[in-house]
């Protein structure tokens, strides 16, 4: 009885123990985890400065988030973000789908590079579906995310032709409902796949046709130009970067 009691006494020692070090560094577990799958998903180096959760409240908080270009663009960062909190239900942490409140994605920062064919964002997006395509979902974890919302978001638009961005402009708060809410759920990467579509979406749509013409005028007009009226060569590089937003369309990504 005593061997018994002993034995029992020990494992459950190892299991608080195993606990104690699985809470204490499952910060530093899900942070390795997201920059190892998510710079093999984007095929880009993905940074993130801190991960910090706590099980027992259901939060989890991410800082500095940060995407790099893709081959054959500028260097530095194609996307940053600066805080991801998200609400987590405690009970559902064990279940075949975790189930996630709120998630809540601010401070987001986005340098979108346009050539003649392509942009950044289009190119991460299309290794992104590539990669979904012979991904082993099945394997990662899923989740239910009720409300995810994007807020204050900073675009600046650039070709490689010009020194200065072609322009600035803050995009209206986005929000995405009920993620997984059917079936099995989405994972984490699915959830990426979302929000980089909506991204672009939201971007190509913020100017109408009037809106792009008018930033086209701006190399026609004397004085209001981004470019001297002597490099016409260049100045007619820059319009046809920006002809494609006329008819705006942005790589399908299936939810």
């Amino acid at each position: 009885m005593k061997s018994w009691k002993r034995r029992a006494g020990i494992l459950s020692i190892l299991l608080v123990a195993g606990m104690i070090f699985l809470m204490w560094n499952m910060g530093s577990l899900v942070q390795s985890t997201i920059v190892k799958t998510g710079s093999q998903l984007l095929g880009t180096p993905v940074t993130l400065d801190s991960v910090s959760i706590n099980p027992f409240k259901g939060t989890g908080e991410l800082r500095m988030l940060a995407v790099a270009n893709p081959t054959n663009y500028s260097e530095g960062p194609a996307v940053e973000i600066q805080e991801i909190a998200a609400q987590i239900q405690p009970t559902s942490l064990m279940s075949e789908k975790i189930r996630v409140p709120s998630l809540a994605i601010s401070r987001v920062k986005v340098a979108y590079e346009r050539h003649l064919k392509s942009g950044n964002l289009e190119s991460l997006i299309q290794h992104l579906e590539e990669q979904l395509a012979t991904w082993p979902t099945d394997q990662e974890s899923h989740f239910q995310v009720d409300l995810l919302t994007l807020k204050d978001i900073q675009v600046e638009i650039s070709t490689p032709i010009l020194e200065q961005p072609l322009l600035s402009l803050q995009l209206p708060d986005m929000t995405l409902e009920h993620l997984g809410a059917e079936d099995k759920g989405v994972t984490a990467s699915e959830i990426t796949s979302h929000i980089m579509r909506h991204l672009l979406d939201q971007l190509l749509a913020e100017f109408d046709e009037e809106g792009w013409q008018g930033l086209l005028k701006r190399f026609d007009s004397p004085a209001g130009g981004a470019l001297p009226s002597k490099f016409n060569d260049v100045k007619e590089k820059a319009k046809s970067l920006l002809n494609p937003f006329l008819k705006p369309s942005s790589p399908s990504v299936e939810p």
